[in-house]
């Protein structure tokens, strides 16, 4: 009931100068008062008021004399104080539950493996829950934010409910209710684990300070999100980055989406393992993506001719990618990634062949450093955004 008395005169206008000197603090890390006055073309004395709240809550500290200050004089600095508030993101994988506790930059403070079980929704939540709690218990109240968890689904538009997951053999799950209905948290959220590594390779990993880059997940399937002009991009119902579903060998094998030569069909790993058996008569089984990237390193044939063929699968479907958005860096990640250093040459060769020349000159190829942290930590930043971006404008960074 209190924020309907906001609203009006200078009740409204100190909260949206909060969270401009507040995000531009973020930004900078490290600045001055005057310095914050002159980016936001605000009052002095504004600045100061506001400056000293976001001090007094635990969001910024004194760093010591600076130069700066005007007419000689030595300005005080103050920097942003990211772990005031914190976050969990948590990303299921195969048998496991990726945990992180990260501070507003979505840096982890935290990290660990929960083995599952098993993998139905109850499972997964109670699992969730019972981290966060031990933690809530052990904090300050209004340490954390909130809670996000990523899932190898189809979620709906909304964020809402898990549409399918063929992976985890579940259909129609509530999942975001059942995750707020566990933890005293105002925010949650539940999202894509693909869409949501994306965000944390561009919150915290090899997407920081990039415009235009695509994160490309290979293992049993294929994923890729795409960022243009600093934001993820999810299309009309989500499903935008469907990389996996280009058609890169026409006739080619059969993919589960019943269309011919997809690229998951010829890059996922069950794929790539059916084939090398084939080829040498193994059983499928005697593959895993540690073997196939020791045997890529022992110069095996049959498995160099894959990753080949692989290859350039991959770099014909991302010269679509390079073409259309003008990617500064594609990130690369999952278990085929073991086998990176026979597998890119192939791809950077393929996508040189296939890509406007200019457009490939300026995207680099890089390997990613989070795995398999990339959708836990953009799980947690998902859920620093939504809190750092409150729907009602009315409604102030809680001090």
């Amino acid at each position: 009931m209190a924020s309907n008395t906001r609203g009006r005169g200078p009740t409204l206008a100190k909260d949206m100068n909060r969270k401009l000197i507040y995000g531009e603090l973020k930004r900078r890390r490290e600045t001055t008062r005057t310095e914050l006055a002159a980016a936001l073309g605000l009052n002095k004395n504004t600045v100061n008021a506001i400056v000293d709240e976001l001090m007094e809550a635990g969001y910024a500290r004194a760093t010591g004399l600076r130069e700066g200050g005007g007419a000689g004089r030595k300005a005080l600095g103050i920097a942003f104080e990211p772990a005031n508030r914190r976050a969990f993101g948590f990303q299921l994988a195969a048998g496991s539950l990726v945990a992180v506790v990260t501070d507003l930059y979505g840096s982890p403070l935290e990290r660990t493996e929960l083995p599952l079980r098993a993998a139905a929704p109850a499972d997964v939540v109670a699992a969730a829950a019972s981290f966060a709690r031990a933690r809530l218990a052990a904090a300050p109240e209004g340490t954390y934010v909130g809670a996000g968890l990523g899932v190898p689904a189809v979620v709906d538009p909304a964020g809402e409910r898990v549409v399918r997951s063929t992976h985890l053999g579940w259909t129609d799950v509530p999942l975001r209710a059942m995750l707020a209905d566990a933890l005293p948290l105002r925010h949650t959220l539940i999202d894509n684990a693909v869409k949501l590594a994306t965000q944390g390779e561009l919150w915290y990993g090899a997407g920081q300070g990039l415009k235009h880059f695509a994160y490309c997940s290979f293992g049993r399937g294929v994923g890729c999100g795409i960022v243009v002009d600093g934001n993820v991009v999810r299309g009309e119902a989500g499903f935008a980055g469907e990389l996996g579903h280009t058609v890169v060998e026409p006739l080619g094998p059969r993919c589960e989406c019943g269309n011919e030569g997809c690229l998951e069909a010829v890059a996922g790993l069950p794929g790539v393992f059916g084939r090398l058996s084939a080829a040498t008569g193994e059983p499928a089984s005697a593959f895993d993506a540690a073997v196939l990237a020791a045997r890529a390193r022992a110069g095996d044939p049959a498995v160099l001719a894959e990753l080949d063929r692989v290859g350039r699968a991959i770099g014909a479907a991302l010269a679509g990618i390079v073409n259309l958005i003008n990617a500064r860096r594609i990130v690369f990640d999952g278990p085929l990634l073991l086998a990176a250093d026979a597998l890119l040459p192939v791809v950077r060769r393929e996508l040189r062949r296939n890509s406007l020349a200019p457009a490939f000159e300026q995207a680099e190829l890089v390997v990613s450093s989070l795995q398999p942290l990339s959708s836990a930590i953009g799980a947690a930043a998902g859920i620093v955004r939504a809190w750092e971006h409150q729907a009602d404008p009315l409604e102030p960074i809680s001090l």
